[in-house]
């Protein structure tokens, strides 16, 4: 290893994507051992933006259910509000038949329903808080909660 190290410099600052092997057959017919540098030039890091986008792969699906009916008309209001960098919609659902439960659109994927429960217990008592994405599987395992 010394005399490697001695006889041939260059190897000792050798790219990772080339193997010893490679880099002495370099060395051995007198040539340089290619660098990784790109020939472009490098852009910066993106711009963050809050994205307002309730359809699409992008989001997640979450219901609530309150206990009375009086919580999930509170819980209307916070139409609008935001989640992470997400608009949520909040509507209530149709299907219900008490009026207790809502569906929440547009939340950030892999959104936790703890969260969701957490962030609607300012309208009142939360029974059961779902997520889930928008191809239909639950972005965590356990995702649903009857609390």
């Amino acid at each position: 290893l010394f005399l490697t190290r001695w006889a041939f410099p260059s190897l000792c600052r050798r790219p990772r994507w080339i193997s010893a092997t490679a880099a002495m057959a370099f060395a051995s017919q007198g040539g340089a051992v290619p660098s990784m540098r790109p020939s472009w030039p490098q852009a910066g890091p993106p711009a963050k933006r809050a994205r307002i986008a309730p359809s699409g792969g992008t989001t997640a699906t979450g219901e609530v259910r309150f206990a009375d009916p009086a919580a999930a008309q509170l819980a209307l209001d916070l139409s609008g509000s935001m989640i992470g960098d997400h608009a949520v919609e909040v509507e209530l659902d149709s299907g219900s038949r008490d009026s207790t439960r809502i569906t929440v659109r547009g939340l950030p994927l892999g959104y936790d329903w703890r969260d969701l429960k957490d962030f609607f217990a300012q309208c009142g008592t939360v029974k059961f808080a779902d997520c889930v994405s928008s191809g239909g599987l639950s972005p965590s395992s356990g995702s649903t909660a009857e609390v």
